[in-house]
């Protein structure tokens, strides 16, 4: 009663703010965990892992000097939260409320915005909840186009998963009872073996859908999307993102006017295939969600798995004609889908 309620809609940058973004000061965090938690070898983790989590880390920092340089130079550096896990969240009224953020000090909460929320993805990873997370993680991209900061997704979930294992690590070494002890302890291995299954390889893919509006597209790509842990790239979000609108931003432009001209459009295809390129980079399935009308933009999609080395899949939905109307109707009436 009588608090003051704080709330923050957007995070603060500046060129203060931007120096968190230096590779020295991403990597001191990191190595003081591993200085921190190094007798938790033969406990919580076995040396080889340790090493192998460790060195991944160093190698990572010394060969992405220029992708980290880039995130400074796009202002992907911001003064965040530092702790977005979910017992720093709550539903209330019907919202998220996210609180308790670290506050003593800016260097532990400023950083990347895919280092927060790479905590968040991870936290929902331990917890068993890997397709809420993948939800979460694909309604973050869309609505931020921060697709490129993917690349950088695993390298903070090991930085975050070990945050979590050292803590467990203190509160196990400061437990009053022997209960408390082996669930902080438990806690712990959980913790590296999380951050140690991110280093494993995995098959990237790439799928496109195909198919007319309303036919189900979007709808057939996401349950995929949480079936596989795929990046969806909508064509809605990407064309708003290039033309620099909200996406809730209606546009009554006539067929193939404004910004579904056929330049536009081009555009468009272009840039998801980048997108494209820099999420099955990272080990990842990623479903490009368009209606591919044309086999020369078909071919492109085909063509960059191929180079890349990957599987290619096409997804064909379709629907008769009453039911692409009445659906095309409903979703026009109800003003919600990004899509015009």
């Amino acid at each position: 009663e009588g608090a003051r309620e704080v709330v923050r809609t957007r995070c603060e940058r500046g060129a203060d703010i931007a120096a968190c973004g230096a590779v020295e000061q991403i990597a001191a965090p990191m190595r003081q965990n591993f200085s921190q938690t190094e007798n938790q070898i033969g406990k919580g983790i076995t040396r080889a892992q340790f090493g192998h989590l460790r060195d991944y880390t160093e190698s990572f920092l010394r060969d992405h000097g220029a992708l980290f340089a880039a995130r400074v130079a796009a202002q992907c550096i911001v003064d965040g939260h530092g702790e977005l896990h979910l017992r720093n969240m709550c539903l209330y009224q019907g919202r998220v409320v996210i609180f308790d953020c670290i506050e003593f000090t800016r260097a532990l909460r400023a950083g990347d915005m895919v280092s927060d929320i790479a905590f968040l993805t991870m936290d929902m990873d331990a917890r068993g909840l890997p397709r809420p997370g993948n939800v979460f993680l694909n309604a973050y991209l869309e609505q931020t186009g921060n697709y490129h900061g993917v690349a950088l997704l695993d390298f903070y979930q090991v930085y975050r998963a070990c945050v979590r294992a050292k803590v467990s690590a203190f509160l196990a070494d400061s437990a009053e009872t022997g209960t408390e002890r082996a669930a902080a302890q438990r806690d712990t291995a959980a913790y590296f073996a999380l951050a140690h299954g991110y280093l494993a390889q995995r098959p990237a893919g790439l799928i496109i859908t195909c198919g007319l509006s309303g036919s189900g597209k979007t709808t057939m790509a996401n349950r995929v999307a949480e079936h596989l842990g795929a990046i969806v790239v909508r064509s809605d979000a990407v064309r708003k993102h290039l033309a620099g609108m909200a996406l809730q931003q209606r546009m009554d432009t006539g067929f193939a006017q404004g910004i579904y001209h056929p330049e536009m459009t081009r555009k468009t295809y272009a840039a998801m295939l980048q997108h494209a390129r820099t999420i099955a980079a990272s080990g990842r399935w990623v479903i490009l969600d368009a209606t591919y009308p044309t086999p020369g933009y078909r071919k492109e999609a085909a063509d960059t798995a191929r180079d890349m080395g990957i599987p290619f899949f096409i997804l064909h939905s379709s629907a008769p004609r009453a039911e692409l109307e009445q659906r095309l109707a409903r979703r026009q009436s109800q003003g919600s889908d990004i899509s015009d």
